[in-house]
């Protein structure tokens, strides 16, 4: 079974710094909106993850683990069989300790980083990783070894780990943690054109009501979502179609979910259909 959630992670309980948690989920999911309250670290277990936020989506496998220091995301989970449950574990940590980390160790943070900041960090494990993971579950598993001093060992223990083995990765996120409002909602904007996502959600990665994203996108782009998606998607199809592609090939790469919704969208705004399009 498929189904779609409204989360919030980690919930209104949990009232310190730093919070380690196993999750785990028996069914698949798509497209659950996620708000977390803290910052945190995925490390995957079992099953594979897409993350939609202001970036270009990101894909999980079992052989990766991210850092997610979005606010809002839609997240798809998949488990890697039907009898499998989607599993990770998550290590929640807040603006503060993330801070701390920062000015301790600036002597190591690259102060000209060539890399943009991203919300969402994603690394593959190596045999370090692996055994960074397995040191958490063993903390799981026995609570009274969890306290916050120890998991605030194990956070700096990992960043700084990641510090000299990503240096580019983290300097970029230590040196960039707030962005102008403009660049990062036409960048949510740009980076899931092609995605399938609705106002709705797009609203929600920008962490505002619908009625405000539609104000915030008229001053920006000076049209409305609808009419500029619909001429963006096209632009896209178009250019595939002088290339040679073929319209059962293209309506996916534009966004469309069907080739008749495609071609008639073509055809509105083009005057003709796109198998009568001439090839540049």
């Amino acid at each position: 079974m498929t189904i779609k959630k409204n989360i919030v992670l980690p919930n209104a309980d949990v009232r310190s710094e730093i919070f380690l948690m196993l999750y785990e989920n028996e069914n698949d999911t798509i497209k659950s909106r996620i708000n977390f309250r803290q910052n945190l670290f995925s490390f995957l277990i079992d099953g594979r993850k897409e993350i939609y936020n202001t970036q270009n989506p990101s894909f999980l496998s079992g052989n990766e683990f991210a850092l997610i220091t979005a606010p809002n995301c839609l997240m798809t989970e998949k488990r890697s069989s039907p009898g499998e449950h989607y599993k990770s574990i998550l290590l929640f940590f807040s603006n503060k300790i993330l801070d701390e980390f920062k000015l301790k160790h600036q002597d190591l943070i690259q102060k000209n980083s060539s890399n943009s900041p991203q919300d969402i960090l994603i690394f593959s494990y190596d045999n370090y990783g692996l055994l960074f993971r397995s040191s958490l579950d063993l903390l799981l598993k026995n609570k009274h070894a969890s306290g916050s001093e120890l998991l605030k060992t194990k956070f700096n223990e990992i960043m700084l780990y990641l510090l000299q083995s990503e240096p580019e990765k983290i300097s970029a996120l230590l040196n960039n943690r707030y962005h102008e409002h403009e660049l990062v909602f036409k960048a949510t904007i740009e980076n899931n054109l092609y995605s399938q996502l609705d106002v709705e959600e797009l609203a929600f990665l920008c962490n505002m009501s619908l009625s405000t994203f539609k104000r915030y996108f008229h001053l920006y782009y000076n049209t409305s979502p609808r009419k500029y998606f619909i001429h963006r998607k096209l632009e896209i199809a178009d250019y595939l179609l002088k290339k040679g592609e073929r319209p059962k090939d293209v309506f996916q790469k534009a966004g469309y979910k069907t080739l008749s919704n495609f071609i008639k969208a073509y055809k509105a705004h083009f005057g003709e259909t796109p198998g009568r399009r001439k090839k540049v």
